[in-house]
């Protein structure tokens, strides 16, 4: 055979002349396997996933982040707000990063700076700090409020507070610890007729079947004298059914619910003017307000109150008795007693009045109690200003009583400041009432370690600069000390003078 020869034609030769190397290469890419393709969506995925971690999961609330040890501790701070009166007790509430501080105030009562104030004359409210700067978080304008408690009675979120509060002409509310806005005020008619004289509530178990506690309150009709209990409900603040009037009584005091849901009163005879104590059940009660036979359901949560003028710690008492009605013949006698009842500090001071005491107790080492008292300078020569106010020069005492480990006691004059005090027609600001429970110590940072936080509220005079402005403005200093850090420190002082 010859060899092996391609067929020619003219138009193969036609063409022949152009060069193999100038023809275009295709090249055919071959479809992604499945594990490929698997492989290409979860990088993707990790690439999202990193970045949702990085801006919404790794700066979390250092409140509530597991390590607490990488927690900074609280330093100590001091804070002045003009133009407002803290008053009655510091409540410590959860808040969006650590513990707030939330407190009733009212603002100036006898020297009013116009549209300066940002708290308005004659009228109060609840206000709230940050607990570890002492800023603050908000405040509320509210009536003037003589009531709050922020542990009885709670509604939504289980990590935050509420506060129930009381102010003047029967004003009774839940308040979101958080925000200071009101999840309810409490019903104030019955029918026609305007409920009165309202009385700070007990809690109740749940009598309406919607899984929260209710409330137990004494009142009186606007039109009628004798007084009337009424079941409010603990989610809404509407009162229960009709409420039970108590016939024959004037005035009911001292309500409370008994452990066997049985309320207990005093009441005074219209006829006798005496007190005397009576009880109703508590399921008697609610069937006489619903014509409903309703079992109570759930626990009341257990509260300590403080009675009587004595207290203890580690087998010391302090015992306070005030005595007096006015600063002239205020008078205050102080025991404290060890664990053989001998007295190891027994003063007695005129024109003097104690404030409600706080107990100390650090790390098993250290107790004792601090103490504050208002002692008025001359209450004989009083003076008045150029707008008729009588002004009141006092000092606010602050004494520390510690024992350690080994059984010595030691007293030491922590502080003292003056306090100007403002009176008009039986208005007094600061009060004296508003002032007994100025005092807390907590653990603000939850390190362990123990802070005080205190108040004080003072009339400072304004410039003469400003002739058109009241001579006085109205101050509250609030305080934090951290105790533990601060009380060598303080007892190296008193030891070097």
């Amino acid at each position: 055979m010859g060899d092996y020869q391609p067929l020619r034609s003219d138009d193969a030769h036609t063409n022949n002349h152009v060069p193999v190397h100038n023809k275009p290469t295709v090249y055919y890419s071959k479809p992604m396997s499945p594990l490929r393709k698997l492989a290409f969506g979860c990088s993707i995925l990790l690439c999202f996933i990193t970045i949702v971690v990085f801006l919404w999961v790794v700066p979390c609330d250092w409140s509530k982040c597991p390590a607490k040890t990488q927690r900074q501790p609280i330093m100590s701070w001091d804070r002045s707000v003009e133009g407002m009166e803290i008053m009655g007790p510091l409540k410590v509430v959860r808040g969006l990063q650590g513990l707030n501080i939330v407190a009733m105030y009212r603002g100036p009562m006898l020297a009013y700076d116009g549209a300066r104030d940002q708290f308005l004359p004659k009228a109060g409210g609840l206000i709230s700090f940050i607990g570890a700067s002492g800023l603050i978080a908000w405040f509320r304008k509210l009536p003037l409020l003589t009531h709050l408690d922020c542990f009885m009675l709670h509604i939504g979120d289980e990590s935050m507070q509420d506060c129930l509060v009381r102010g003047e002409h029967g004003y009774l509310a839940l308040i979101d610890s958080l925000s200071g806005i009101a999840k309810w005020r409490a019903q104030k008619t019955i029918g026609d007729q305007l409920l009165v004289d309202v009385s700070f509530p007990v809690v109740t178990p749940d009598v309406d079947g919607d899984w929260y506690h209710d409330l137990a309150v004494t009142g009186r009709l606007e039109n009628r004298n004798h007084r009337i209990i009424a079941i409010i409900s603990g989610q809404t603040g509407y009162i229960m059914g009709k409420p039970m009037e108590v016939e024959g009584c004037t005035d009911i005091n001292n309500l409370t619910l008994d452990r066997d849901y049985t309320l207990y009163y005093t009441c005074k005879n219209s006829t006798s003017k005496l007190f005397s104590e009576r009880q109703v059940a508590l399921v008697n009660a609610v069937q006489m307000m619903t014509n409903r036979s309703v079992v109570p359901h759930g626990t009341v949560p257990v509260t300590t109150r403080h009675l009587g003028n004595e207290w203890s710690v580690n087998g010391y008492r302090l015992n306070l008795v005030n005595s007096g009605h006015s600063p002239s013949d205020y008078q205050v006698s102080v025991t404290v007693t060890d664990h053989n009842n001998q007295s190891v500090w027994s003063p007695t001071m005129q024109q003097t009045y104690a404030m409600t005491p706080v107990v100390l107790h650090f790390q098993q080492a250290i107790s004792g109690f601090l103490l504050k008292f208002w002692y008025w300078h001359a209450p004989h020569d009083q003076k008045k200003d150029k707008e008729g106010n009588i002004m009141n020069s006092l000092s606010e005492r602050v004494v520390l009583v510690t024992f350690n480990a080994t059984g010595s006691t030691h007293i030491v004059n922590a502080s003292q400041t003056d306090i100007v005090q403002l009176c008009s027609n039986r208005t007094c600001q600061p009060e004296l009432s508003s002032q007994t429970e100025s005092l807390l110590i907590v653990d603000l940072d939850e390190d362990g370690s123990q802070e005080l936080i205190s108040y004080l509220v003072t009339f400072q005079p304004r410039e003469k600069s400003a002739p058109a402005l009241p001579l006085w403005k109205l101050q509250t200093k609030l305080r934090l000390i951290r105790l533990e850090s601060e009380l060598p420190k303080l007892y190296e002082a008193i030891q070097r003078h």
